[in-house]
């Protein structure tokens, strides 16, 4: 039993070490500007796949306990994105085809803003987006460090470590309204 926890203690350590190798690297002013559109935006849409999807509609859940019109791409009950609305996309390569053909048809026919969380600024989605937040890309031989450290979802936990930043800096900005929180109670 210590041996286990020794080993759970020691994958913690090494996340918390590398996630804070690339959060370093985290635009600030990036960061102010999605709090902005956040703020703005009539409603905030959010699109990832597979273990990005996770934080998507983690990051959608966290706006709407706050009150702030949230909603995962590809729910039974989003609504259609209007022009004064804001896409979030969370995609470490910026290559997922259902992001990129989402974001392409909201892009051609809305033109809503869009933001990336990406590793891959440059990308197909990239080039689509209004605003980047680049989550810094390990190298080939920090990868397979990170990879014998058992610590794979670096760009995933990262991400999720940025939302909630960005929902601790709204939340600074905003006026807390219990009833409006209480309404996104998950347990009533």
């Amino acid at each position: 039993m210590v041996i286990r926890i020794m080993l759970i203690e020691n994958m913690i350590k090494t996340a918390l070490e590398d996630m804070k190798k690339l959060i370093i690297h985290i635009n600030d002013d990036n960061v102010n500007e999605l709090i902005e559109i956040v703020l703005t935006s009539d409603n905030i849409f959010t699109i990832g796949s597979g273990l990005s999807n996770y934080v998507a509609s983690n990051f959608a859940a966290k706006l709407a306990r706050r009150g702030i019109n949230s909603h995962v791409v590809g729910n039974v009950s989003t609504p259609a994105v209007k022009k004064e609305d804001c896409i979030v996309a969370f995609s470490k390569l910026g290559e997922s085809q259902f992001v990129l053909n989402t974001i392409s048809k909201a892009k051609e026919l809305i033109n809503p803003k869009i933001v990336l969380i990406t590793s891959n600024p440059n990308s197909s989605l990239g080039k689509l987006t209004d605003l980047n937040i680049n989550i810094k890309k390990f190298e080939l031989s920090e990868e397979k460090n990170l990879l014998k450290n058992k610590v794979p979802y670096l760009f995933e936990l990262t991400s999720d470590l940025l939302v909630d930043v960005v929902i601790a800096n709204i939340y600074r900005k905003t006026e807390y309204n219990q009833t409006v929180s209480f309404g996104y109670n998950y347990y009533i």
